[in-house]
């Protein structure tokens, strides 16, 4: 058991592992992190060392070695692990996050804020079904603190990502939110095998919502 927060990140810190916060960092530095029990979502460069140098154990049943837990003071705090290569975000992203990351009031790293902003946009629009409206507010004060014309969302997303050679990229997880439909064909990198395991879990999901109603 991890006796605070910053202890945890003293010995991330201190460690060979590359990793960032995903998003919500400022979150951390609240007193009642704890209590809330929110999540931390990770991005790293080798999710099997976390999971050890952390001491994380699967929660909620699970054993995708995403979804873990850590023990801090006492509480129990949910951790999602993404590492470079599981298609969460294109591999060549997720390497630049990590190379442009910088330190976050002395506790953890995080993204540049380039990479924040569309990020996070590429999370609200692609990997959830709607904006969230605290989402909208945070993307919108991101986008003029950055001086970007203010488009269509997924216009801006797009764009962005043909300039920079980002692609969409199949989850390694087919449960995780992979919304495409409206996406540029073009900017879609095709995994034959993630594509089939996400059509057969969408099968499956969807026999199980037609069995339930008889």
């Amino acid at each position: 058991m991890w006796n605070s927060l910053k202890e945890v990140f003293e010995t991330l810190n201190s460690s060979d592992i590359e990793y960032l916060v995903l998003r919500n960092y400022e979150l951390l530095t609240k007193d009642t992190f704890l209590i809330d029990h929110p999540d931390i979502d990770f991005l790293c460069d080798d999710r099997e060392k976390m999971i050890k140098l952390l001491k994380a154990f699967p929660r909620e049943k699970k054993n995708d070695r995403i979804h873990m837990a850590i023990k801090v003071e006492g509480h129990t705090v949910p951790v999602d692990l993404r590492y470079t290569g599981d298609g969460y975000y294109d591999p060549k992203w997720e390497r630049e996050m990590l190379k442009k990351r910088v330190m976050y009031n002395d506790l953890c790293y995080v993204m540049s804020r380039e990479d924040y902003y569309y990020s996070l946009l590429y999370h609200a629009l692609i990997q959830k079904r709607e904006i969230a409206p605290d989402y909208r507010v945070r993307l919108d004060a991101m986008r003029k603190e950055l001086g970007i014309k203010e488009d269509e969302d997924l216009r801006i997303l797009e764009t962005y990502m043909k300039e920079k050679g980002y692609r969409y990229t199949y989850p390694e997880l087919a449960v995780t939110m992979f919304n495409i439909e409206k996406a540029d064909p073009s900017l879609v990198r095709n995994n034959t095998v993630r594509r089939i395991k996400r059509y057969l879990h969408g099968l499956k999901y969807d026999l199980g919502r037609i069995w339930a109603k008889r």
